[in-house]
């Protein structure tokens, strides 16, 4: 029997309750309360979210922690990814999640974030310095993207979403990890050079289309306060013994 958990199935037999986060793969994610699905990244302690945090999970936040949360100029579905949140709405949501669950969730480092999309070890010091190194983009290694690679800028027209799009609407990179290219920027807890304010951002997001852009290498940096219509947030999960 296949149990259906919003976006995707588990396979023959496996329930979404059975599943552990340290017995969690690829093909059998962990599953926490909100129904957000985790993946491990080989090598490390770490699982991460398979998607960008949705808008019903920032919903069950705000609900019982209030704050400030403004609408984007579009209308958005449940399972349309937050956007209109800062680095320390992103940081308030995990730490609710971990008080919640007694477990440590985080935003990824800049770092954790590239093994995620799968550059690994990158040159240079600072995010500023790996800015734009790596060839290569979340969907491969050609340029333009092909149709349905994911929601990107327009005039690439590989899309048919004008703003954002739900979650996982394309394909998962080889890690089972849906958009890590496009859809929106996400927060990472990094700052972007050694001694500035900014933080990074990563991704790209609905409104970009530009090839540098959009390489996985690619970081934007961001004041911690800013909140944009094309920018959000993705959780990690931290096992026990990191």
């Amino acid at each position: 029997m296949l149990l259906v958990l919003g976006l995707g199935t588990f396979g023959v037999g496996v329930k979404a309750a059975e599943v552990k986060p340290e017995e969690a793969t690829k093909d059998a994610p962990y599953v926490n309360s909100l129904g957000m699905r985790f993946v491990p990244v080989p090598g490390t302690r770490l699982l991460v979210s398979v998607w960008e945090t949705r808008v019903e999970d920032y919903q069950a936040f705000i609900a019982v922690k209030p704050r400030v949360w403004p609408k984007p100029e579009f209308e958005q579905g449940a399972n349309h990814p937050a956007v209109m949140v800062n680095l320390q709405d992103g940081e308030a949501f995990c730490g609710w999640l971990s008080a919640q669950e007694k477990r440590q969730y985080r935003l990824p480092t800049d770092e954790e974030w590239s093994m995620a999309v799968g550059l690994g070890k990158e040159r240079g010091v600072t995010p500023e310095e790996r800015n734009f190194k790596a060839s290569g983009y979340p969907w491969g290694k050609v340029w333009p993207p092909v149709k349905g690679a994911g929601n990107y800028g327009p005039k690439l027209a590989v899309d048919e979403f004008p703003k954002t799009s739900p979650v996982g609407s394309f394909g998962a990179n080889v890690l089972g990890i849906f958009d890590l290219g496009g859809n929106v920027w996400e927060w990472c807890a990094t700052k972007f050079t050694e001694k500035g304010e900014e933080r990074v951002m990563r991704g790209g997001a609905w409104n970009v289309e530009s090839e540098s852009g959009l390489r996985s290498s690619s970081r934007s940096g961001e004041l911690s306060h800013a909140r944009f219509s094309s920018l959000g947030f993705r959780c990690i999960l931290v096992l026990p013994g990191k």
